[in-house]
């Protein structure tokens, strides 16, 4: 995979601030991983006839609390 040519490192960005949550963006890859205190989440839909994402779920929600 060439998944490592669309990152960035951003953990001294991150250092000291710690959102709850981080929405990924442009991925092909549903994501909902937590490694640090920072819970990392992504639904991605994909492209109609061409990388349809199976893990896609149309019925996901977050609540959060405020």
């Amino acid at each position: 995979q060439m998944n490592c040519y669309y990152s960035s490192d951003l953990n001294d960005r991150l250092a000291g601030v710690s959102p709850d949550y981080w929405f990924v963006g442009h991925v092909h890859q549903s994501i909902d991983a937590q490694p640090t205190a920072t819970r990392f989440l992504s639904n991605p839909h994909g492209y109609y006839g061409y990388e349809l994402n199976p893990e896609f779920d149309p019925c996901a929600r977050v609540w959060i609390d405020t």
